[in-house]
């Protein structure tokens, strides 16, 4: 197999995994337990013992698969020698933005969050804090299908003289600015 070729059924095969992946999370509660395990166990650009987090987790329900699998595609988790080591980039607080959770160190928000359990149980706590984010899970989905959230708009389609008005204020702002310089 020619390497073209590989690489190209690797594309096919990462596109159809994404949606897959992100059809697959519809309970934001659970989502936001695994992001939590992840974030209890590694530290940024630290490396980790990887049987630790994966011991934790090999007693559950098949159902948290995906949730652990998309929590580590958030926060950009790598699994590294072998399957022995992880580590977590130093961007993890931006990647957590991606999908709509700002956790600011310092602020409330960074402490209710940091307050809940990393032991992948469902309590009161849990899904309270889901209930009051409901825009994680939608963030989540569209950031593993490799889109941004929050999504930006669609630029407003204008009749033709607002576009005659528009193109003239532009091009009295770059002569204005032309000039200044």
């Amino acid at each position: 197999m020619n390497q073209e070729h590989f690489q190209a059924l690797k594309a096919r095969s990462a596109a159809e995994r994404k949606p897959r992946l992100a059809r697959a999370i519809d309970n934001g509660a659970m989502l936001i337990a695994a992001i939590r395990l992840y974030l209890a166990f590694l530290l940024p650009e630290r490396r980790a013992d990887a049987a630790q987090v994966f011991g934790r987790c090999k007693d559950l329900s098949p159902q948290w698969r995906p949730y652990l699998k998309a929590g580590r595609r958030i926060l950009g988790a790598m699994v590294k020698d072998g399957g022995r080591i992880m580590t977590m980039p130093q961007n993890w607080r931006q990647r957590l933005a991606r999908i709509g959770l700002e956790i600011s160190p310092g602020f409330l928000s960074a402490d209710q969050f940091f307050r809940l359990n990393a032991n992948l149980e469902l309590d009161t706590e849990l899904t309270t804090y889901a209930g009051w984010h409901p825009q994680i899970l939608d963030g989540a989905r569209a950031v593993l299908c490799g889109g941004e959230w929050p999504p930006k708009p669609e630029p407003i389609k204008l009749d033709p003289i607002s576009e005659h008005v528009q193109a003239h204020v532009q091009e009295n702002l770059r002569e204005r600015f032309e000039r200044e310089l």
